[in-house]
């Protein structure tokens, strides 16, 4: 997607640095974006206001669903791993991603390689990365545990639909 391409450009270019508004705005138009599609999802002013850097997870509220950019997925994955395994989990569930994302993995893994050693969403993706396959089953645990209590509700109702009389009252 093309949110998740410009932060990858973004970040192989300036890491974690701070850049001249006028240069974000030059890469988002060459991303097809508008600066209005970043500032505050991806990209963030820098606390003098002499430019704009690359988000911290903890800064951000990224939307979480099946059509979220990677990279908001990634940023929202990072910030829910200082909560746990469940939380990540629920987080990949949420997106309706799991560890056989290619695209997902990939950008982990890119983010990892270029952000400097300290930095904490660096850490909290080299842990995930790490974690994929335990973080795979623990979002195929959330799916299954979710879809067996969907089936006992509705079950539930099967079941109240048969002591209804005609008229919606119980027999």
């Amino acid at each position: 997607d093309q949110r998740t391409r410009f932060a990858l450009f973004w970040v192989q270019l300036f890491g974690r640095g701070a850049a001249p508004k006028s240069e974000a705005r030059w890469q988002a138009l060459a991303s097809d974006l508008s600066l209005a599609d970043l500032d505050g999802q991806v990209l963030i002013e820098t606390d003098k206001g002499d430019g704009v850097r690359l988000a911290f997870a903890r800064e951000l509220q990224p939307a979480v669903s099946d059509t979220a950019a990677t990279i908001d997925v990634a940023f929202a994955v990072a910030k829910s791993w200082h909560e746990g395994l469940e939380a990540a989990a629920d987080v990949l569930v949420a997106a309706g991603r799991d560890g056989e994302d290619s695209h997902l993995w990939a950008a982990l893994t890119f983010l990892c390689s270029r952000l400097p050693e300290g930095d904490p969403d660096r850490l909290a993706w080299t842990a995930l990365v790490r974690a994929r396959r335990s973080l795979a089953g623990r979002a195929r645990d959330v799916v299954v545990a979710r879809k067996r209590e969907t089936d006992k509700e509705q079950e539930r109702a099967r079941q109240m639909d048969l002591f209804k009389n005609g008229n919606g009252r119980m027999s």
